[in-house]
């Protein structure tokens, strides 16, 4: 690509070595976006090609470099099995398995390391998390262990598009439908549903053998633990593919109020299968909702105690479980000085219910309290701040309940006893929240001797009775699903970000047809939808999106919420093909600067934006700008479609660049980085450098006049935290396919500004 400009201002150097290329690539096989990267006019480096002939040698080659990076750096809180911790963090349990961690789209974009989310949270030096930001002593990431991450995501190949067909919608709505006309009118007002399909679906992005098995008790095990009856219950398939999961309100001691409650926090968009037909059969506007959803909002402590009914004094639990708690406790109880869970005093006691079910209760004291003794009942003795319960609901499944100091139920845990882990991997909540230690029970207490959290030798009697609940319903007992239990794993899911293919998954409908709508929008969600057909967008974005995109689709419609600092940029049009200009928007919801990267097809990158023509890059809030600017006294074109990208960095606060990146617009229009892979080196070598100097004494000042010309320092630090920023990236490619709509394009004002315009070869 070719930057043409205007004026007399025109720096040899600069016409000499500055060649603009951009290209574009469409990611998740949907939006078009551009790039334009300025290069030095040379004879470009030969690719650096691995010594492996085989192609699949080379692939297992890469996976196995970045399989030991992850190991020495993330797995002690992202592997199930390594943990130094007490469960898995940040959503991800199973780093380590790289075939599905590749399938995450909200982790890896296959082929574009600089667009996938792992891998600039090691670039810009936020994970490891205990490193980087709790400043725990630890090894860093060297620069060519980042590298072996970049070469195995780039080498990755592309996922096959996924289209989601009418029939598909159809099937769905007519499985639906089948069922309530075979059950009759009486008992379809109480007859509900629960999907998996745009999770394990063809286009839900996960279609590993047994998927659909593992996620089916996943709904299972979920249902069961909000049941108030007897017995285990099983929902039954009733599609050929067994992704829609049918139940009854009263199998769960459920009622239609109940539901209606739950319904009515649903601002997610109504897939397009949920016809009128099955509404007005089963008496409700949604009688089907995602599996994800459901987990996610059962882990709301308000909506478990609501549909457990769990009482809110911790007297009227003892009294409904038969137990009474000033009675002294059995053998199995005993007490503990520091805990692992809280930090502090706590005292585990196991009581046994008249039905001969156990209720275990763990006291937790404050952080100066001693070892209370569990066997007698001093006077004087400190009161616990707080009581958490394990117990068994009527069918046999562990339930969970917390209390406060006064007796009263509370839907977070005390902060005196909630250590700074536990606090930032926001496992602070009462209810299913519990199962990322108690899956199956009091089972998984700590045992005695090393971390002291105890049980004695009824814990496995109790493990035995809750796993045949767990065998009655049909759920394994020790099932994971990437790396956490199975309901957790449904939440997390639905609190990812989304990728285009995701997105009309849910809505149920071709990702081609998401994207004519969203290409259509225009005003402050205009950001959002580009990102989308480009990259990630949050759950939030996409419920206002949806909004949008579907009028009327939601029962209660999303409300706005700050995001966090989020960039996005698009071209101005949705393909380029050779020679065609160039121009690229940004917006962020967060005012930052802005940097633009434009990196060629060789790996040359340079900065595009800030340049001598705008040297100001301050991007507001919700405000959208265009590079060229109509001021700006040059152009873009692309030369090479398809082949280079654009990187943009949006540093939070009033720093004017990342790390590494020094401009000097006296002697140069555009800021040259060389190699981008080269670059990222420096720029982890100047981010360790900075770090470094926070705290240290200023270097003496030396005063004897030299004629070199002074650098300028390093930018100062408030601490050695990472620096807020967001990146993205796009890459301009071919036209858009035919069935995609184009939307109409103004005439900018850059492509009438000047007469006479110098080219980089002139």
């Amino acid at each position: 690509m070719q930057a043409a400009m205007r004026g007399s201002k025109l720096n040899t150097y600069t016409a000499c070595l500055i060649l603009f290329g951009a290209a574009f690539i469409e990611l998740c096989g949907s939006a078009n976006a551009e790039t334009i990267p300025p290069t030095p006019l040379r004879a470009p480096k030969p690719p650096h090609v691995d010594r492996v002939s085989d192609p699949r040698a080379l692939a297992e080659a890469r996976a196995e470099k970045a399989r030991d990076v992850l190991k020495r750096h993330c797995a002690r809180c992202h592997e199930r099995g390594q943990l130094q911790q007490l469960f898995p963090t940040g959503g991800i349990g199973n780093i380590l398995d790289l075939v599905a961690v590749a399938r995450r789209r909200d982790l890896i974009r296959p082929g574009h390391p600089n667009a996938s989310p792992l891998f600039l949270s090691m670039l810009t030096r936020e994970m490891p998390f205990d490193v980087f930001q709790q400043l725990k002593p630890g090894a860093e990431p060297s620069a060519a262990e980042i590298k072996a991450v970049h070469d195995w995501i780039d080498g990755l190949p592309q996922p096959v598009a996924c289209a989601w067909k009418r029939s598909d919608t159809t099937s769905i709505a007519s499985s639906i439908e089948r069922d309530l006309q075979r059950i009759g009118p009486d008992l379809a007002k109480d007859r509900r549903y629960v999907s998996l399909y745009h999770i394990v679906g063809r286009c839900g992005g996960i279609d590993l053998p047994g998927a659909g098995e593992r996620y089916r008790q996943a709904v299972t095990k979920l249902l069961n633990l909000l049941s108030r009856e007897t017995s285990p219950v099983r929902p039954q398939p009733v599609d050929e593919q067994g992704l829609v999961l049918g139940f009854d309100l009263p199998s769960l001691g459920w009622t239609a109020a109940d539901w209606t409650a739950l319904v009515r926090r649903y601002q997610a968009p109504v897939p397009s299968f949920v016809t009128g037909t099955m509404s007005i059969s089963a008496g409700t506007p949604l009688p089907v909702v995602p599996a994800d959803w459901l987990a996610h909002e059962a882990l709301e402590p308000d909506v478990y105690d609501s549909l457990v009914r769990l009482p809110s004094e911790i007297s009227a639990l003892s009294s409904y479980l038969g137990i009474n708690l000033k009675q002294a406790p059995g053998s199995a109880s005993t007490a503990v000085a520091i805990s692992k869970v809280t930090g502090a005093a706590r005292s585990i006691l196991r009581h046994e219910s008249p039905r001969n079910t156990p209720v275990w209760l763990a006291q937790d004291f404050a952080a100066e309290s001693d070892p209370p003794d569990t066997h007698t009942a001093k006077k004087g003795a400190p009161a616990p701040v707080q009581s958490r319960m394990v117990f068994q609901l009527p069918n046999g499944f562990p339930g969970f309940a917390l209390y406060g100091a006064h007796g009263m139920r509370r839907a977070v845990v005390h902060k005196s006893v909630l250590p700074a882990d536990l606090k930032e991997a926001n496992a602070d909540r009462s209810g299913l929240q519990c199962l990322n230690c108690h899956a199956v029970g009091p089972s998984h207490f700590n045992k005695p001797n090393s971390t002291a959290d105890v049980v004695g030798a009824k814990d496995r009697v109790d493990f035995l009775a809750i796993k045949a609940a767990f065998q009655e319903a049909g759920v394994d007992p020790d099932l994971l699903i990437e790396g956490h239990d199975p309901v957790i794993a449904l939440a997390l899911r639905h609190a990812r970000d989304l990728s285009l293919q995701e997105a009309a998954a849910e809505l149920g409908f071709d990702h081609k047809r998401l994207a004519e709508r969203l290409l259509r929008l225009e005003g402050e969600l205009q950001p959002a939808a580009r990102r989308l057909l480009q990259g990630l967008i949050s759950r939030r974005e996409f419920a206002r999106l949806a909004a949008v995109v579907l009028p009327n689709s939601s029962l209660t419609k999303p409300h706005a919420h700050r995001e966090p600092l989020r960039l996005s940029i698009w071209s101005a049009r949705d393909g380029n093909a050779e020679k065609d200009v160039v121009r690229i928007n940004a917006a962020a919801t967060v005012s930052c600067r802005l940097t633009l990267v434009s990196i060629n097809a060789y790996g040359d990158a340079a900065v595009i934006f800030p340049n001598e023509f705008h040297t100001d890059n301050r991007l507001q809030a919700g405000r959208t700008i265009q590079v060229p600017g109509p001021k700006d006294g040059f152009r873009l074109r692309s030369t090479h479609p398809g082949k280079e990208a654009v990187v943009g960095i949006c540093m939070a606060g009033e720093r004017e660049s990342p790390p590494g990146i020094r401009h000097n617009f006296k002697l140069h229009r555009f800021t040259l980085l060389g190699r981008w892979l080269d670059h990222i080196d420096q720029a982890l070598s100047a981010d360790e450098a900075e770090r470094k100097r926070v705290g240290a004494a200023a270097p003496k000042k030396k005063r004897r006049k030299s004629r070199r010309r002074k650098s300028k320092p390093l930018p100062s630090r408030p601490n050695k935290l990472p620096l807020a920023q967001s990146r993205a990236m796009i890459v301009i490619g071919t036209s858009p396919a035919k069935n995609q709509v184009r939307p109409s394009q103004p005439v900018s004002a850059i492509e009438r500004a000047g007469e006479r315009r110098l080219s980089a070869q002139d």
